[in-house]
């Protein structure tokens, strides 16, 4: 995930909004990329200091010394700071937004980050926040969970398998986050001679015998997954929905 940033009336600050981070998933690292403008003259290949700090915490960030040289391409440079213990604090502390300011002057006062929202550069080189998230684990209740198997356990009870989804391969690239969940899935036979171990499930099959009701393996419980993701309009909204992924299974 990549979080971009505003601006504010302030010189050489900028801020990005942590609103819409999903809350079934922590951060893993975060990484803050700042651009440096491309130098045009002998005289300002140099060691530019740059600095930034964060606002919220009036904390500084390490100070780094940028080499600034020429190039026939005329590009400038990413320079990044991990961010990651920053980012979590501000999150336990329920901060929604983290107030920024860098500078990166040489000695002749020119600022050579690209902050300004107006400045034709901008679109493109803005600071942005690289966010890499992973699922929270999920506490299972261990009654009624049933079996749970994998690919390699021969079993032909009603049983629990781990599946992963990929959202891109049905096509679905306006998700953000996940691009990929396990949805898990339900198979097994639901006849009464494998079922002893289940009181409930052979009584409800002897009812059974005699109409014409099949008893199969099922869904027992199921709970929603958060997704963030573009709207029809482009904007990132987050949303839960229901029944995404299978907790347990049963016959039924």
């Amino acid at each position: 995930m990549v979080s971009n940033s505003s601006f504010s009336n302030l010189t050489n600050t900028f801020q990005f909004s942590l609103k819409l981070l999903p809350y079934m998933y922590s951060i893993k690292k975060a990484i803050l990329w700042l651009y440096l403008r491309p130098v045009q003259t002998a005289e300002e290949e140099e060691f530019t200091v740059l600095e930034v700090n964060c606002l919220s915490t009036n904390k500084s960030l390490r100070t780094r010394k940028v080499k600034l040289e020429r190039n026939s391409e005329g590009k400038g440079k990413w320079i990044t700071f991990e961010t990651t213990k920053l980012i979590k604090k501000r999150l336990i502390a329920k901060d929604e937004n983290i107030p920024m300011q860098a500078t990166a002057n040489n000695k002749y006062g020119v600022n050579h980050i690209v902050l300004l929202s107006d400045y034709h550069e901008s679109r493109g080189y803005k600071p942005y926040l690289e966010i890499q998230m992973v699922p929270n684990r999920r506490k299972r209740s261990k009654r009624g969970v049933g079996l749970q198997c994998d690919a390699t356990k021969v079993e032909n009870r009603c049983c629990l398998y781990p599946m992963e989804v990929t959202f891109a391969d049905f096509g679905w690239n306006w998700i953000i986050i996940p691009s990929t969940y396990r949805a898990n899935y339900c198979s097994g036979e639901c006849d009464i001679k494998l079922l002893q171990d289940y009181a409930h499930t052979s009584m409800v099959s002897n009812l059974k015998q005699n109409s014409s009701q099949i008893i199969c393996c099922t869904p027992t419980a199921l709970s929603s997954l958060s997704l963030l993701y573009f709207n029809d309009d482009a904007v990132i909204e987050q949303r839960d929905l229901p029944n995404m992924i299978v907790d347990s299974c049963g016959c039924r």
